[in-house]
């Protein structure tokens, strides 16, 4: 080799290592066995060794012991050159010449010969130090985070925006006896009281549709399958975006307060984190902030040279959120009335593969014997590790006070050597402070408490700091507005080694929803013993005979009334005894109603006769009511007898008078008839007498027409029979004899009543239209009973027309089918009617000399053929319709 050619390697090699040196982080070469061949200046100034000590070394002293083994399973496996790895990314922890370990993201390639041997290994060390502090000290804030919600006397769960179980605190674990996956697994419905499960489940659904919060109250099921209740509140977590990150639910009990454990003072621990002396970029710039010079760890984080970012108010380098603000700090900088000084700004700065870090900004002015600014040190330190730290803690701590607020529960602590008292914000909230009043003042949280409360209540927290045990206390607080609300206090002493007591720490909830609970619940017990106290009086004292029965009506409850009507123990009148006191001609009936009302669960109401105590039996009136809870299950028959001998025989006599009446109301009415029948009966009995006269004359011809004759005898007869017949009917009515039911020509009917009544209906100088249409020729009727319904309403139609003046008198009589039912329809345009309601009604009548029992007639008619009646006012008069069956 030419001495060029020494010269240009020696030049090579020396710009290799000033570049190798200039690199931020620890650079080696070794042989395929491991020995070291070189080290940059970084590595051996941290080892503390020579280049010369360093060749050849392959010592593990400087490594960790805890990574000994690890290392040294990587190292026996790069021994074996058919099996070397390309390339390996180890974290290793290296002590350096100050004895001090440090972390060490160590990455590993190799170089190949021809033969593909491997020929060196490369490495680069990178210092992960402070990475590693951060990871650490996170993992530290979410591990106390968790401790600090075990910690809240509350049963703490937190869901995924679509409600699966994500995470429950220790409370919960043990109150259900599960794990979290056993829970995740488990059935809402085995852990929520079925009778709270559909509206628990209601809630919780409307909240996961409208995003809205909940409050409930519900039982829950613990490990040894006891419930006990619990307030609940259910809580959406949203993003800066409005969307929902996640749902916190937190459920306090309220039938049994359990002891607070431990503080939640603890969760306030210190989770910042402490970055100090980290290696960082520097950079130099002139009085006027251009760039004069920057260190290579600067230029490699840009990936720039010095000419292109030395504008640093326009470089595109600094995100453009934080631009308005760096350039403002350096405005106000230069333009300090004191002239430009120290300052610090945290910004995000570009890295050259595009992504944005946090830097914290130190810059230092150098001044001249003058004292004027010539020159700026920057230093820039990376803290993006803290940054994403810091947000994790303000996340944890954002959780941790929304845990508090939803669960009004808030700590403090009472610092021995101070004095002083330390609150959380929600505890401020539930005291009402009001600006101006001094919080760490013991004196101001016992002047909240109730006057009744106070004396007491310091009494047992002096006693609980001074014996060094556990606090626990309820009571009230008077709060600015006058409102009273109630809380619950637990303390726990923190001692030092010797066992002197430093601080006391506790929380303290606010219980006034449950408390209030309580105390409504047992002012509500008192009032329901009082009325159940005087239900009973009222039962016992009322006029009638009170009793109960469970849901398969088994009788459970007799006032003392039943007994002594009856006569008999309450033994004797369960289990069925009750139906041997029925007449036993009611018995059986009242036995199979009573069972048809227990299964089908409908109202039961009856009359039978019982025996009373004298041996008599009296008619009694049973009502029962099956009563349902608020779910709609049965709980039992409340009955009541009442006693109506009496009025039954009142209402029979009073049918028997209204028998007699309706009869004399026949009569009457058929002496109408008869008046007009009288005439029609005229006309067969003339016909009779003339027929005989012809008869009479044929047989005193010579010779005699016998065929005439027979023909003339033929129609006396047949005259005879009809006249006959009107007779018999009308005795029929007088006797008030049984229907005779044919089948009618319903029309035919009509057509007879309005012949027989046509005289009186010239003489009234009314118009009767009959509109008679088909399909009612065969309705089965009493023929009699039928004339007489028509009778009836075509005079009542007939009287309604006589105070008419102003306008044509009409009665129009319709007949028309509709479907089973022949319908017919009788309207007048009359004076019209005032109480439809109660025309049918017997005894009631709008007439000066009327007896009130015409129309009540008719709709007994009506009623005995199986049809209905109904009577309604029009614009002008009133329409009359009657239905019978057709079969």
């Amino acid at each position: 080799m030419s001495l060029h050619d020494h010269i240009t390697d020696h030049v090579r090699d020396v710009d290799l290592r000033l570049v190798l040196d200039a690199i931020p982080g620890f650079v080696a070469t070794s042989t395929p066995t491991g020995e070291m061949e070189f080290a940059n200046r970084q590595l051996l100034q941290y080892l503390g060794k020579t280049l010369d000590e360093a060749t050849g070394w392959r010592t593990m002293e400087v490594i960790h012991p805890d990574d000994l083994e690890r290392i040294g399973k990587s190292i026996a496996s790069w021994s074996d050159v058919s099996d070397a790895p390309i390339g390996v990314h180890l974290d290793i922890r290296l002590r350096g010449a100050d004895g001090g370990y440090r972390w060490f993201d160590m990455r590993a390639v190799q170089e190949r010969d021809a033969q593909g041997a491997v020929s060196r290994w490369y490495y680069l060390l990178t210092d992960i130090e402070d990475r590693r502090r951060a990871e650490q000290t996170a993992r530290d804030a979410e591990r106390d985070l968790r401790l600090a919600i075990d910690a809240i006397p509350a049963l703490v769960n937190v869901f995924t925006p679509t409600g699966e179980l994500e995470f429950s605190n220790r409370r919960v674990l043990e109150y259900c006896g599960r794990t979290i996956e056993e829970l995740r697994a488990c059935e809402t419905s085995n852990l929520i009281h079925p009778d709270d499960f559909r509206a628990v489940q209601a809630r919780w659904n409307h909240s996961l549709r409208t995003g809205d919060s909940s409050d409930f109250r519900l039982r829950l099921r613990t490990v040894d399958g006891t419930y006990h209740w619990f307030h609940g509140l259910l809580q959406a977590w949203r993003t800066a975006e409005g969307d929902i990150a996640r749902w916190y639910s937190v459920m306090t009990a309220i039938d049994d307060l359990k002891e607070a454990e431990e503080t939640a003072r603890n969760a306030e621990l210190n989770f910042r984190l402490a970055i100090d002396c980290l290696p960082g970029l520097v950079c130099t710039t002139n009085a006027t902030g251009e760039a004069e010079f920057v260190n290579p760890q600067l230029l490699d984080y840009f990936g720039r040279t010095l000419e292109e970012i030395k504008s640093w108010r326009t470089s595109d380098e600094v995100h453009p959120d934080d631009l308005p603000q760096v350039a403002a700090t350096f405005d106000n900088r230069m333009q300090s009335p004191n002239g430009p000084g120290p300052f610090e700004l945290d910004l995000r700065l570009r890295r050259a593969d595009g992504v944005y870090r946090w830097f914290h900004l130190r810059g230092q002015p150098a001044r001249d014997a003058a004292g004027h600014v010539v020159r700026w040190h920057h230093l820039l330190i990376d803290i993006e590790d803290r940054r994403q730290t810091e947000e994790r803690l303000r996340r944890s701590e954002a959780f941790l006070l929304e845990a508090q607020r939803l669960s009004h529960a808030g700590n403090w602590g009472h610092t021995l050597s101070t004095g002083r008292v330390t609150t959380s914000p929600e505890l401020v909230r539930v005291f009402d402070v009001q600006p101006g009043e001094d919080t760490s003042d013991p004196a101001f949280w016992f002047g909240r408490m109730h006057p009744e409360d106070r004396a007491r209540a310091m009494a047992t927290f002096e006693r609980c700091e001074r014996e060094r045990i556990e606090y626990q206390d309820e009571y009230r607080i008077v709060l600015p507005d006058g409102s009273i609300r109630y809380l619950r206090a637990v303390g726990h002493p923190v001692l030092n080694g010797r066992g002197e007591l430093v601080e006391f720490v506790g929380m303290a909830m606010d219980t006034t929803d449950q408390s209030l609970v309580i105390i409504e619940r047992e002012r509500a017990n008192r009032a329901l013993r009082e009325s159940e106290r005087e239900l009973s009086l009222i039962i016992e004292t009322m006029p009638g005979l009170v009793w109960c029965a469970s849901p398969d009506g088994e009788l459970t409850y007799m006032n003392q009334r039943i007994l002594e009507y009856l006569g008999a123990s309450v033994e004797h009148l369960r289990k069925g005894g009750w139906a041997n006191f029925l007449h036993p001609d009611d018995r059986a009936v009242a036995i199979d109603a009573w069972a048809r009302a227990v299964a089908s669960a409908e109202t039961y109401e009856m009359q039978s006769r019982l025996r009373r105590s004298d041996g008599a039996y009296r008619w009694v009136q049973v009502m029962s009511q099956l009563g349902r809870d608020r779910e709609g299950r049965p709980t039992r028959w409340y009955g009541l007898l009442l006693d109506i001998d009496d009025r039954k025989n009142v209402e029979d006599a009073l049918r028997r008078t209204e028998r007699r009446l309706a009869q004399a109301a026949h009569v009457a009415t058929v002496g109408e008839l008869a008046a007009a029948v009288a005439h029609e009966v005229n006309q067969p009995l003339a016909a009779v007498v003339t027929n005989g006269q012809a008869c009479l004359s044929w047989l005193s011809t010579v010779p005699v027409n016998l065929v005439m004759a027979r023909q003339a005898v033929e129609r006396i007869v047949r005259d005879a029979k009809d006249a006959g017949e009107v007779v018999r009917r009308i005795r029929a009515l007088f006797k008030g004899a049984a229907f005779e039911t044919t089948v009618l020509d319903l029309n035919e009917v009509v057509r007879e009543v309005v012949h027989l009544l046509r005289k009186e209906i010239t003489s009234r100088r009314v118009a009767v239209i009959c509109d008679l249409g088909d399909g009612v020729a065969r309705v089965p009727a009493d023929r009699v009973q039928l004339q007489h319904l028509l009778f009836n309403l075509l005079i009542n139609g007939l009287e309604a027309l006589e105070l008419v003046i102003d306008r044509p008198r009409e009665i129009r009589l319709s007949t028309r089918r509709d479907g089973d039912r022949a319908i017919i329809d009788l309207q007048d345009n009359g004076v019209g009617l005032e109480d439809p309601h109660r025309i049918f009604d017997a005894f009631f009548t709008t007439k000066p000399t009327g007896m009130g029992m015409g129309l009540a007639i008719c709709r007994s008619i009506v009623h005995a053929h199986g049809g209905e009646i109904t009577a309604a006012p029009q614009q002008v008069g009133t329409i009359f319709t009657f239905t019978l069956p057709i079969p």
